[in-house]
């Protein structure tokens, strides 16, 4: 943050409860909250305005990783917060699916917000750090997407097999449902999709609105509509106009 000064908002690990990123996965909710304690101290030092954003994966228990972070920070005593941000990876449980989907097996995707919320409220309630919503801490979405199948034409750009048995086959009108599904959540203040353009590699995600030579995918018109409407605040929102 020093060296680049423009920089404000700081992602804290990715998906630190999920065993791909973190191991061991025992004791790593205290290990964790430590190391945002940690980051939330020293970087408002630096610079009070930063945004120190946690990070979470959609189908890894978040609901009880959750609760760990808050039973280690009422054991730790701390009268601060540890985040500005709670950044929360959205991805749907497969590529088809609707992202107003409503999970019953643990998963806090998109269409979970209700239960995301009420996990952040059990764990942090009568601790020092506000949950979304309160003293102005968001949801930032950090991570959405829907994987499509290449265009035969440009098999070329592409190299392996693909392993997404459940590709998207209308991958602007989720993205864009994505986005105004996002806006209408009065918590979250930030939706990024993963990624802007595909990797060559088919083992890998292929959820961009851009081919990976860069040209526009057939999603990337509504994507962009999506977004101009939701900064025109042109967006209907179910029961009433939007939350933050």
């Amino acid at each position: 943050m020093r060296r680049f000064p423009t920089v404000n908002d700081v992602v804290v690990w990715t998906e630190p409860n999920s065993g791909r990123f973190w191991r061991p996965q025992q004791g790593a909710p205290a290990a964790y909250e430590a190391l945002l304690a940690r980051c939330w101290d020293v970087l408002h030092a630096l610079r009070p305005t930063v945004n120190v954003i946690a990070a979470s994966a959609p189908h890894s228990k978040p609901a009880a990783w959750y609760r760990g972070l808050g039973a280690a920070l009422r054991a730790s005593g701390r009268m601060l917060p540890i985040l500005d941000t709670v950044g929360h990876n959205a991805y749907p449980a497969r590529s088809d699916e609707r992202p107003d989907a409503v999970h019953r097996n643990g998963s806090l995707d998109e269409g979970d917000y209700a239960g995301l919320m009420q996990a952040l409220h059990a764990a942090f309630d009568g601790t020092s750090q506000p949950v979304p919503g309160e003293r102005g801490v968001t949801i930032w979405y950090m991570e959405d997407g829907f994987q499509t199948a290449v265009d035969p034409g440009r098999a070329d750009e592409y190299r392996g097999v693909e392993t997404d048995r459940h590709l998207s086959t209308d991958q602007g009108a989720q993205l864009a449902a994505a986005v105004r599904e996002a806006y209408c959540q009065p918590a979250v203040g930030a939706f990024f999709n993963f990624q802007l353009a595909d990797e060559r590699d088919l083992g890998g995600w292929q959820s961009g609105v851009l081919w990976a030579d860069g040209t526009p995918k057939p999603s990337y018109a509504q994507f962009r509509q999506a977004v101009w409407d939701v900064d025109l605040g042109a967006v209907a929102c179910p029961g009433g106009p939007p939350g933050e």
